[in-house]
């Protein structure tokens, strides 16, 4: 239903914006190329505040935990990969931000290590001890905003293959795995190998800068509006 009514009303427009390369492809296939504008996804930046520590010990996920791709990622990481993070190393914490029910926040906070905090609107302090930010989503594809607000503080990045945009990131910056083994062994590296820990932190702020400049976006959209209205 969704999909007849975009394909009736878009070449009504004069313009079409996109910001995902996956509806990008497919919007390709009824919209005339012509009024298809890609802007892509921008993220206002931070200042890069991560620094590697020994004494770093949260890995942090962030999102809407009531969005079932990000409240199962939790679930797993709880149950699957936290505790045997711990077995070597029983101080670090999976630290969860974003709105969440009552009672998804009390199923979380069972599990050990484990720290809800719901939503949050600067993340300054959790990221200053914070190993790593993570996106083990499996069942959603394309950009996870997520990827781009780690990168703004300049910390370091864990994805899974389903959420790795490939067209858009490059292996140095960011951490890409395929099962639960890489994934630990990822985490591990982080916290042992500062070299990679700052090489991963700086290539994704400035790549970010770069590519997921929220000026640019916005000069971007200036432009269609000054050009419609002439």
């Amino acid at each position: 239903m969704l999909r007849r009514y975009e394909k009736k009303v878009s070449n009504t427009f004069d313009k079409v914006v996109f910001i995902s390369n996956k509806e990008l492809s497919i919007a390709k296939t009824f919209i005339e190329k012509n009024k298809i504008i890609n802007i892509g996804n921008a993220v206002n930046i931070k200042k890069k505040i991560f620094k590697h520590k020994s004494k770093n010990y949260k890995i942090l996920f962030v999102g809407n935990i009531n969005y079932l791709p990000n409240k199962l990622a939790c679930y797993d990481f709880s149950k699957n990969i936290l505790p045997k993070l711990n077995e070597n190393y029983p101080n670090l914490e999976f630290n969860i931000v974003g709105k969440i029910n009552v009672f998804d926040k009390f199923f979380l906070t069972h599990f050990s290590n484990v720290r809800v905090h719901g939503p949050m609107t600067k993340l300054d302090k959790i990221v200053k001890n914070s190993v790593c930010g993570i996106c083990n989503v499996k069942i959603a594809t394309g950009i996870q905003m997520k990827i781009s607000t780690y990168m703004s503080y300049g910390l370091p990045v864990i994805a899974s293959e389903n959420s790795y945009p490939k067209i858009l990131l490059k292996n140095k910056e960011i951490l890409v795995y395929k099962n639960n083994k890489q994934f630990i062994q990822l985490i591990l590296q982080l916290v042992n190998n500062k070299n990679i820990a700052k090489m991963i932190s700086k290539n994704g702020f400035n790549v970010l800068k770069n590519k997921f400049n929220l000026h640019r976006a916005y000069v971007k959209y200036l432009k269609i509006v000054c050009n419609s209205i002439k």
